[in-house]
């Protein structure tokens, strides 16, 4: 597992990001586990890249959610950046 300075700063997903990436632990005999690296126009968040290239990748994205927002509008923005920031 490769982590970076931007896991542990600041805000409270943060907590949540740290959470998942104990989570992914198990993973890595057969998936490298990224966090915050660089990629494409951004930075993801965590990604796993696997061992054998017939099993799938999976990149997850952390988004906080204001008090006064919907959960419709920050996933449309979040599916938005990805599109965005994709090579």
């Amino acid at each position: 597992m490769k982590l970076s300075y931007h896991d542990f700063a600041g805000s409270p997903e943060k907590v949540y990001h740290a959470l998942v990436l104990g989570m992914l632990v198990w993973l890595s005999n057969d998936y490298e586990i990224r966090s915050n690296r660089e990629s494409g126009y951004g930075r993801y968040d965590i990604i796993s890249i696997p061992q054998k290239k017939s099993n799938q990748g999976i990149i997850i994205g952390f988004k906080r959610i204001d008090d006064d927002e919907m959960v419709e509008d920050v996933l449309n923005d979040a599916l938005k950046q990805i599109e965005e920031k994709t090579l």
